[in-house]
């Protein structure tokens, strides 16, 4: 089953932000509306990746856990969060073990040919490798099929990292 990732949810909670941000008058559209990075890394504006979750952990715990602030590490100009040092320095002795496919974008959208925001809560890893969903039907639906998916993910990713996210 096939169902394309519904971005309503974040153009609501956009419109939402923007209104009370206008209401406050602190903030405009594009402030509140930030699915649209053109960043090949899916990152908050501090640079924050994987919405402070520890990449390490989907490995070795088996399940998403949020980093710690105090356990951080910086590659390619993003910030990954960890629940421990341990974590943190296995991060950083082999990165591209760790690090989520397509930039931590969702990875159904990656197999469309668009780029999508993704939630660190919906994830699988296949063959050693991290995937993320837009959320958790579009990872259900995913996880179907996620030889083809993947297969389709690659090939399509070059192109898709250069353009704005939906």
């Amino acid at each position: 089953m096939n169902e394309s990732p519904q971005p309503t949810r974040n153009f609501a909670l956009a419109v939402f932000a923007t209104m009370a941000a206008s209401v406050a008058g602190i903030a405009t559209y594009d402030d509140a509306y930030q699915s649209k990075s053109i960043s090949p890394v899916n990152l908050d504006k501090k640079n924050l990746a994987l919405d402070g979750f520890d990449p390490v952990a989907y490995f070795a715990l088996g399940k998403a856990t949020p980093g710690k602030i105090e356990f951080n590490a910086v590659h390619e100009g993003a910030t990954y969060q960890f629940t421990s040092v341990v974590h943190r320095d296995a991060f950083v002795e082999t990165p591209a073990r760790y690090l989520p496919q397509y930039g931590g974008y969702c990875a159904y959208a990656a197999s469309q040919g668009y780029k999508a925001d993704a939630d660190p809560k919906a994830w699988h890893v296949v063959d050693g490798r991290l995937f993320l969903n837009y959320n958790a039907v579009v990872a259900k639906s995913w996880a179907a099929n996620p030889a083809d998916y993947i297969k389709a993910g690659d090939a399509n990713w070059p192109r898709v990292k250069a353009l704005p996210a939906r």
